[in-house]
């Protein structure tokens, strides 16, 4: 009698462990849905920023402006990739291509930034040459 109840415990356990689904699925979570959010709203901050300094550029320095627009361009439409697909990539795919591509926007932020720091520099130190 104890060892028919030991079995049906044992198949008992064995089909609730089967009804859990151990999916690799990166959604799965509400932790790395979270993550996704966060890393989406740093990609909308960053765009932001970076969209502001070559409305500037493109006044000042409208061909340097243009090849930032299409180098930011590449990058949306690798984000838009990111996000359209994230359903069927696991964890680590996911965490990659995010990390690439907020390394490469951010790359190409400085880039800009940096060139709208020198185009600073130069109408200053020129509006500083007239004066004197």
């Amino acid at each position: 009698m104890k060892s028919t109840r030991y079995v049906f415990f044992l198949i008992f356990l064995f089909g609730l462990s089967g009804c859990n689904n151990h999916s690799d699925n990166f959604l799965d979570s509400q932790n790395n849905r979270n993550v996704i959010i966060s890393k989406i709203d740093i990609f909308k901050e960053k765009q932001l920023q970076c969209l502001d300094q070559i409305e500037v550029l493109k006044v000042h320095v409208p061909n340097k402006s243009d090849e930032f627009i299409r180098d930011y361009k590449r990058i949306i439409e690798q984000q838009v990739f990111l996000i359209q697909n994230i359903e069927v990539m696991d964890k680590d795919s996911f965490v990659y291509l995010s990390s690439s591509l907020q390394m490469k926007l951010e790359t190409l932020c400085n880039k800009i930034e940096f060139t709208n720091f020198t185009v600073t520099k130069q109408r200053t130190q020129a509006l500083i040459d007239q004066l004197n």
